[in-house]
């Protein structure tokens, strides 16, 4: 069968996953938050991720965003 690409990603998305990916529970562990409330940011797209296939890993760059827009 025929193989299909998925389309070129942005120079935004190389970098952003450059700096590495963390399974959920490290970026819990990371920020100091419940896996749970990871899961819950990123269906409301507040965290974005990477998923392949069932698997979700969070971009540590975006982590880091996400920790610094919630800074008072």
């Amino acid at each position: 069968g025929r193989m299909s690409l998925s389309p070129q990603p942005s120079s935004e998305a190389e970098a952003l996953v450059s700096g590495g990916l963390l399974r959920v529970p490290e970026a819990a562990e990371f920020a100091k938050l419940s896996r749970s409330f990871l899961y819950d940011a990123m269906d409301r797209q507040e965290l974005r991720y990477v998923q392949v296939g069932r698997i979700r890993r969070i971009p540590l760059h975006e982590l880091t965003r996400f920790l610094a827009s919630h800074l008072k």
